[in-house]
């Protein structure tokens, strides 16, 4: 009854993956039968279609809260998207040589592997191989790019480079026209060095994650207002609503922020308290000397804008040891962005990002900067700072507050 009844959610669906999967496991019959049923999806058969488009929308309303409480952009292009495309190409590619048969099922052989891409199953399926295929000439040749990045686990490296020298042996891909790139990652290990799950022995869901990181950072905001020291250069007084939206912005934040800064092709341990501590190399620490900044600005009665008319107007004087390191540092970011362009290693940003936090302090706790002779030039360095900081947020798609 599932076409006919309207009251299912994401939670049925998940319970119904399990119990299928148990299933598709341990009963053969089933096994075969499911094996059918994707055969008849993949050629169209209305029922199928229904179904799949129900679980489908299903499915799309639990990912679309995520992508909105992470603050992503996607544009979506499925599996099924690609399916179009499929069958005209393998049957050009078979006129072509490139696709040949090999023990009743559709193959396309790369040279030095020692196993081809299956590109149509015996029972004249389709898989990952046939529509990797299709997608990487969708994205060549009809959306016209010039560089692909494939962000999966390392294990799908050696996929990827075959679907890569699929496309260059049908014509698509010319290495002195196109770049492609697989950015691999590792694993999440949990405390205890194992793969990271619930108590329970549960795979962690995202939108769980995300609410016991604003939780926690919301016990942060509190414990800090009630007196911590931390907060007091960054403007705390905050409504009950005020917290609760620091504590959504700094959760999802230091999630993103403790996963980026890692070098991504090694597994790492996930700890909520590691990922929290105001003091360590974390978002929430880059955060407090964000807000720190907003704070020097505001208590100078200027805006940002001033400040950048008067970077334009008057020419800021560099003398003390610690402006100086602050200016070296902050011309470091155009190089880092390059070397990142180069070897997607994301974890040279959030490195830069830490450590002119550190010296930006150090630069603050030397240099006074609201009533001092020299106060334009240190507010020059100040909203310097604060906008290179700000484009760091925004590529490592990190949300920033004026107030904590």
């Amino acid at each position: 009854n599932f076409l006919e009844e309207d009251n299912h959610t994401l939670a049925d669906l998940m319970a119904f993956y399990k119990a299928s999967k148990k299933c598709f496991d341990d009963d053969k019959e089933f096994n075969v039968e499911a094996h059918k049923f994707v055969v008849q999806l993949q050629s169209g058969d209305e029922r199928c279609l229904k179904i799949w488009k129900k679980i489908c929308g299903l499915s799309s309303q639990g990912f679309n809260e995520i992508y909105r409480r992470l603050d992503a952009t996607i544009e979506e292009c499925g599996e099924s998207f690609y399916n179009p495309y499929i069958s005209p190409l393998l049957e050009e590619l078979e006129q072509r040589g490139i696709v040949t048969e090999d023990g009743g099922a559709k193959v396309i052989f790369i040279e030095k592997s020692p196993i081809p891409l299956i590109v149509r199953k015996r029972d004249g399926g389709i898989g990952y191989d046939s529509t990797d295929v299709a997608a990487i000439y969708y994205r060549l040749n009809i959306l016209r790019s010039d560089r692909l990045i494939y962000i999966t686990d390392s294990g799908q490296e050696f996929h990827f480079h075959l679907i890569e020298q699929a496309a260059k042996r049908a014509g698509w891909l010319d290495e002195k026209l196109h770049r492609v790139d697989h950015m691999g990652f590792g694993v999440i290990l949990g405390p205890d060095g194992k793969k990271f799950k619930t108590r329970s022995g549960e795979t962690v869901k995202l939108a769980d994650l995300l609410d016991e990181a604003k939780s926690k950072a919301k016990e942060r905001i509190v414990e800090r207002m009630g007196g911590n020291e931390e907060g007091k250069d960054t403007g705390s007084k905050l409504s009950e609503a005020e917290i609760d939206h620091a504590a959504e912005v700094m959760g999802i934040a230091c999630v993103k922020y403790f996963d980026l800064k890692q070098n991504r092709v090694s597994a790492y341990s996930f700890a909520y308290d590691k990922m929290l501590d105001p003091k360590g190399n974390t978002g929430i620490y880059l955060l407090y000397a964000y807000a720190r900044i907003q704070n020097i600005i505001k208590k100078s009665g200027k805006t940002s804008e001033d400040i950048t008319k008067l970077s334009h107007e008057h020419v800021a004087k560099i003398e003390d040891p610690s402006e100086r390191k602050l200016g070296i540092a902050l011309l470091k970011f155009p190089e880092t962005i390059e070397a990142i362009l180069e070897d997607l290693m994301l974890n040279r940003l959030t490195d830069f990002l830490y450590e002119l936090c550190g010296i930006f302090n150090e630069f603050y706790k030397k240099c006074r900067v609201v009533g001092d002779p020299k106060e334009v030039d240190r507010l020059i360095m100040c909203e310097a700072t604060r906008l290179v900081m700000k484009k760091c947020f925004d590529l490592l798609g990190m949300n920033t507050l004026d107030r904590i």
